[in-house]
């Protein structure tokens, strides 16, 4: 147990712009406001370097006003005030109200033990705590202890820590007010959130700066807005990237790919991508094809494109260690690799054998690295898949490098601060290198390790799962815990990569994965073929069910994602961030929202026909049924095996489009709304449409459709906000009103051609363009 050194008094130094310097017997700390809610606590800030791998946010140093007079000092921006007691030091946080939200350990606010830094803030009663990044167990972190350091583990246990991603962001909730803490810190750190010492949150590194951002709320969506406002947002990906994905490790020869490409059309089950695993290359060495399995890269994929699918390659970052090996002999001459502190190459053992790993922090290797890639470009590769860059090192000790090795020019870093970065640079110079040799595309990339700001690059799959029950469960959690940490391209290998899947194992995870944000089904080597119709006709009619599924909720599922690129909200939600009043759902991490409005009760344990199902406030409608149900409470679902139970909560509003064998197989210009409508519940909804492709949507070239029906005693008024510089793709629109009662008209206000029709509760009203209409009664 290491002993810290504590910053135990403190007196004014000065004001500094946007904050307080404070000085102590031998260390100061610094306090300034950066952004609107956002404040920066730096322990010797002086002694640092301002480098953040993470951050990318210029400061607003002018937002803080700090207060000083015999009662104490203050600090405040209109969002929040912090009060600083000066001996025994401690940090004081109230929102807005003047109510006190959060506070540090008094004597004990922050502290230093050789390298290793520590801060420490006090649990108060009923607190939660959510994000942390890539983590197994519930969503709720309070009583548990984490380490954040990069890992490749294989299998991964319900108690498995750390794992592939470290994000050292969490977001604290009592009471409805939520709050935020951001470790800018790559070093290994470590998350206590009460378990060694109940009452106290303890968090810091093994090195490095001690610097945090504090986050206000008061909701989590203001969290996470802000947090994201520092590290970053998601780009909007490429529409197809969206689409259902097959893959293993691996599909070789180059005909056993055609032969899954086909058998996919044939059996109508959508996908929009296929991939190419490790096997594809000569002898494991990166941009190169094997010339026997695959003697034509170019003829595969043009013939796959011509079916309808995207092309995704595996790229590792290990390079083999091989003279006659052009990526390796380019690394040597342009010093990419990572060396030790004499000099020389670090050589570990990967799949090629001997390897060297390219050095990301070097922005002359990021570019070479992408540069590379006009390899694949050139040979028809729409996506590119980095694995093993946490990165993994085969047969010693940890799992990867030894922590003295040097990375960065003239070898300024050691691998102990960039281990947790070596995966999200890796993304960025592939990204990066997309761009320029495509610029009119946008790039897709799925990486396996990252830190906070992945995001900013990459769609992140949680690894080497297994083919378990307790795999399946743990979905939700760690989803949630990704997207409340700022990762909202997100998913798992469905059916689990590791051990061979059975059918109900199968049938129960498409169902779920169906409607993640990153649908992709990947096995391993010597395991079972899980592809949707392995295991007969009966689980391939659940898999293609659901998979159609996505596809036509794809505009609704679209429409979330540039809800995530534009305010920094996860796709999959847990309930407390749309209901943080209710306490039941503080802990509930079994179920999950798609967006507000679309509820996910997946079934996760073998043998069930029915599960208990929690319904926030509201009225609620059965998706498969049209059942309605009033909310505040469980009921017991229906989850045969064919059924994963699903609700949407009325006032709601779903776009759908009709089932497409992959993107651009037909023209997107039809479009259906269902809207859950009950005759009182006002309802809202949205719709988001673009090319898909380009990045033209940074300019305004997008189509973004708000919708609004509010009700009086003996109408309603639906009406249509516009925005957006695109034309409207839509020649069909149908707009399904459910539940709604039987109409003597419906009236255009603007527009010619509306038609409507009414059948068993359902008023349907077609139109040729987006415009308002009355509805009315009497």
């Amino acid at each position: 147990m290491k002993q810290y050194n504590y910053f135990h008094a403190a007196t004014l130094a000065s004001p500094v712009e946007g904050g307080l310097l404070l000085k102590g017997a031998e260390h100061t700390v610094e306090v300034v406001f950066v952004a609107p809610g956002t404040l920066r606590v730096d322990y010797n800030p002086r002694h640092h370097d301002d480098l953040s791998w993470a951050v990318i946010a210029e400061p607003n140093f002018s937002l803080g006003v700090s207060s000083i007079s015999p009662q104490g000092v203050s600090l405040s921006d209109g969002y929040w005030r912090v009060e600083v007691q000066e001996s025994p030091f401690a940090l004081n946080f109230f929102d807005g109200e003047g109510n006190l939200f959060c506070s540090t350990v008094e004597g004990e606010t922050v502290g230093q033990s050789g390298q290793a830094v520590v801060a420490k803030m006090t649990m108060r009663e009923g607190d939660h705590y959510y994000g942390l990044g890539e983590k197994m167990g519930h969503m709720d972190k309070c009583g548990k202890a984490m380490t954040m350091w990069n890992t490749d583990v294989v299998p991964h246990l319900p108690n498995t820590d750390p794992l592939y991603v470290s994000i050292p962001f969490f977001i604290g909730f009592n009471n409805n007010v939520a709050w935020g803490v951001f470790l800018d810190n790559t070093y290994r750190s470590h998350f206590d959130m009460g378990k060694h010492d109940p009452g106290t949150i303890i968090f810091g590194a093994d090195g490095g700066r001690l610097r945090y951002y504090l986050l206000a709320g008061p909701r989590i969506q203001d969290v996470l807005g802000r947090y994201t406002e520092l590290t970053g947002k998601m780009p909007m990906p490429p529409k197809w990237s969206l689409g259902y994905q097959q893959c293993r490790y691996s599909y070789h020869p180059d005909s056993q790919v055609i032969e899954i490409a086909r058998t996919m059309r044939e059996k109508e089950i959508p996908c929009d991508a296929l991939y190419l695993d490790i096997h594809y290359m000569d002898g494991y060495r990166v941009f190169t094809f094997d010339s026997h399995e695959f003697a034509d890269p170019e003829g595969l994929t043009d013939q796959l494109k011509s079916m309808g699918y995207k092309t995704v390659c595996l790229v590792d970052p290990g390079v083999k260690v091989d003279d006659k090996y052009s990526v390796y002999r380019e690394g040597i001459e342009g010093e990419h690799f990572v060396r030790h502190a004499d000099g020389s190459v670090y050589v570990g053992d990967v799949w090629p054998g001997a390897t060297a790993f390219p050095d990301f922090i070097k922005e002359k290797t990021r570019h070479w690295w992408g540069e590379w890639h006009r390899f694949y470009i050139e040979r028809g590769i729409d996506g590119i898949w980095n694995d093993m860059n946490e990165p993994a090192v085969f047969n010693v000790a940890g799992k990867t490098m030894p922590e003295q090795v040097r990375h960065g020019e003239d070898g300024c870093f050691a691998h102990a601060r960039v281990h947790n970065v070596y995966g999200l640079e890796m993304a960025k110079a592939t990204r990066a290198g997309l761009l320029r040799l495509k610029p009119e595309e946008r790039p897709f990339v799925l990486t396996r390790a990252g830190f906070a700001g992945i995001q900013r690059y990459s769609a992140v799959w949680f690894g080497d799962n297994s083919s378990w029950w307790e795999h399946l469960a743990a979905v939700i959690p760690m989803s949630i815990g990704m997207g409340l940490s700022g990762v909202p391209f997100i998913g798992t290998d469905i059916g689990g990569f590791v051990d061979d899947c059975e059918p109900e194992l199968l049938a129960r995870w498409t169902q779920l994965g169906a409607l993640a944000p990153f649908c992709r089904n990947h096995s391993a080597i010597d395991t079972i073929h899980q592809e949707p119709w392995a295991f007969g006709p009966v689980i391939e009619e659940i898999c293609r069910t659901y998979i159609r599924l996505r596809y036509q909720l794809m505009p609704f599922l679209y429409t979330l994602f540039f809800e995530a690129s534009s305010t920094g909200l996860p796709i999959w939600r847990p309930l407390v961030l749309h209901y943080p009043q209710d306490k039941n759902t503080w802990r509930l991490d079994d179920q999950c929202l798609l967006g507000n409005s679309l509820l996910i009760a997946p079934v996760t344990a073998i043998g069930k026909d029915k599960r208990m199902v929690y319904l926030p406030e509201g009225s609620w409608v059965d998706w498969w049924t049209r059942e309605k149900y009033s909310g505040n409470g469980y009921i017991v679902a229906d989850a045969s095996l064919a059924v994963m139970p699903l609700f949407v909560k009325a006032g709601a509003m779903i776009p759908q489009a009709p089932v497409v064998n992959y993107h651009g197989e037909k023209p997107e210009d039809a479009i259906t709304i269902d809207v859950f409508a009950d005759h009182t519940t006002p309802c809202a909804g949205m719709l988001y449409h673009d090319d898909g492709t380009s990045l033209a949507y940074t300019c305004g070239q997008y189509n973004l459709w708000q919708f609004a029906l509010d009700f009086e005693p003996t109408q309603a008024y639906f009406r249509v906000l516009e925005s957006g510089q695109s034309s409207n793709p839509y020649q069909d629109i149908t707009f399904n009103f459910i539940g709604m009662p039987r109409p003597l008209a419906v009236t255009a206000v603007t527009q010619e051609g509306l038609e409507w029709t009414y059948n068993d509760g359902t008023l349907t009203v077609k139109t040729a363009n987006f415009a308002d209409f009355t509805i009315t009664w009497e």
